[in-house]
Order: structure tokens, then C-alpha cells, then sequence
């Protein structure tokens, strides 16, 4: 699932991102190098979900503590969870 708020605006195609919550750490070898990570971030091997911080709002050398922000998020799917909502 890919959530936007309707003021954004796609400047680059997102291929990586999806390729990189779809497919197994190996087969996103490629993809997950293109990735642009903010400082010396490493991926974990299952992708479960891509977001923005908000860097706007925080001090200068505060940004470990940026919050998220909902502008862009991207989730991997999960049968389970999806299964939880239909018991509700």
C-alpha cells in the first residue's frame, strides 16, 4: 500500500522502494543500493515499511529524533493482519 498526501509530488519513479518490500533481500540486491538513506543507515532484511521523517522540525543535531511524516508512506502488505480486521 502506498499512501500520499495529495499535495505531493512523484519526481523519480518508485520502482525501488517496491522492489525493495517485494522481493526477497537478495533479488533487491540492485534495487536497495540505489536507495538514497539518510546517514550511515543499513537495511534490515525484511522491508516492512517506507516513510518520511519530518527534519523540518526538529534543532539542528536533533534529527535522530525527526518524527515521521505522513506525507509518504509505503507498508508491505500482510495476510494477517488483513485477516485480524475481518475477525473485528
Amino acid at each position: 500500500a502506498v499512501i500520499l498526501d495529495l499535495d505531493s509530488l512523484i519526481l523519480k519513479p518508485l520502482d525501488d522502494l517496491i522492489d525493495s518490500i517485494i522481493l526477497g533481500e537478495v533479488e533487491a540486491l540492485e534495487a536497495r543500493k540505489r536507495l538514497p538513506l539518510h546517514g550511515d543507515l543499513e537495511l534490515p532484511k525484511k522491508i516492512d515499511a517506507f516513510y518520511t521523517r519530518d527534519y523540518n522540525m526538529v534543532n539542528p543535531g536533533g534529527e535522530e529524533y525527526a518524527g515521521v511524516q505522513g506525507g509518504f508512506l509505503m507498508l508491505r502488505p500482510s495476510e494477517e493482519a488483513f485477516e485480524e480486521y475481518i475477525d473485528i
